[in-house]
């Protein structure tokens, strides 16, 4: 069973049974939180890898408070753990866990030790131990865990997210000096076309824009529950999804936001507009153009069945039993691929040799 296989059918009900899907608590699962280190080749920057978390268990919404790596179950508990505290760390979180569906293994930054356990722990017991670290009270955990203010349509990157709350425990707890060194090119979190994707979004788009200059485009400023299509130039028809994270958020005029209505499922939606008839729809209405635009006009009259909530709802869960047998066939092409590469140069020095 590979990874995906593992996260699908062991990781993800243990979460869901220790209570990390009961709100205000949540489960972000592939949460990139880093753009990637920018370094020099040839003197032209490039960016490395990017940091992603198979799962970031959050308290709140503003509150995260573990990472977990998940690994396939054919591999040992402890594989993911060094990925996990490296995370952990990067995120200034206190608990980090490595599991390959089965063994759970749980670094406590806090005490500085590593446990082997049966199961993940509540969100309830997380907070009490970091409660009774930092020796809070019940009225400064409250004030802790107040929400962030997101109406002014900023929304923190994770190393923001570090700071404030390092800070608001700092007050909370007293302190009377604080040092804070204070970062310029802070702005609102703007769209574009390169950050569309239907099923993963990123945690942040890349790029922002002063709060002046977005608070002229209020109108289309993102509440987190919309999908997204691009109407302009060769990308025309690419979709994507609105997550949580980019409430506040701003799109460039490439993009055009749908709100869906209650008759519709956002998800559903983005399945029909990525179909091959709406793509093909949307090729139609523009091929004759010479700057190819897609109106609202055009988006009102696309082709968008519309069955029962519960009919979309069973169409969801077909597609996404779809999308995982493609993703596993991709990723037992790619391992044949990888196993024949590997086979080659041995095959190749037998041959030389003569012991054909």
């Amino acid at each position: 069973m590979n990874e995906t296989d593992t996260c699908r059918e062991f990781v993800v009900p243990r979460l869901i049974k220790a209570g990390w899907d009961t709100a205000p608590h949540s489960i972000a699962e592939q949460r990139i939180f880093t753009d990637g280190r920018v370094y020099l080749v040839r003197g032209k920057p490039n960016r490395g890898k990017q940091k992603k978390a198979d799962y970031l268990l959050r308290y709140t919404r503003e509150f995260p408070i573990a990472v977990v790596e998940a690994k396939a179950d054919y591999k040992k508990p402890d594989d993911g753990l060094a990925q996990a505290k490296d995370y952990a760390q990067t995120l200034d979180l206190k608990f980090a866990y490595s599991t390959n569906g089965t063994g759970v293994i749980e670094f406590d930054f806090l005490t500085g030790t590593e446990t082997a356990l049966s199961q993940f722990p509540s969100q309830q017991e997380l907070w009490q131990r970091l409660a009774q670290d930092s020796n809070l009270t019940d009225r400064q955990q409250e004030q802790l865990l107040e929400g962030f203010n997101l109406q002014s349509g900023r929304f923190p990157r994770y190393y923001q997210d570090v700071a404030i709350n390092r800070v608001a425990e700092a007050v909370i707890a007293g302190k009377s000096r604080i040092l804070l060194t204070m970062a310029t090119g802070v702005g609102v979190p703007f769209v574009r076309i390169q950050d569309l994707d239907p099923y993963s979004p990123s945690i942040r788009p890349r790029k922002v824009i002063s709060p002046e200059v977005e608070s002229s485009y209020s109108r289309t400023r993102l509440q987190g529950t919309e999908a997204l299509i691009a109407v302009v130039g060769a990308t025309i028809g690419k979709v994507g999804s609105v997550p949580r994270e980019w409430t506040g958020a701003n799109i460039a005029r490439a993009v055009c936001r749908i709100v869906p209505g209650p008759a519709i499922r956002r998800e559903y939606l983005i399945a029909v507009l990525l179909s091959p008839r709406c793509q093909n729809y949307f090729r139609d209405v523009t091929r004759t153009l010479a700057q190819p635009t897609l109106t609202v006009a055009h988006l009102a009259q696309t082709p968008i069945p519309l069955p029962p909530l519960s009919e979309q709802d069973g169409i969801l869960v077909r597609l996404a039993a779809v999308r995982h047998q493609l993703h596993r066939l991709q990723h037992n092409r790619s391992a044949a691929t990888a196993a024949l590469s590997a086979l080659l140069p041995a095959v190749l020095d037998s041959a030389f040799k003569g012991e054909f």
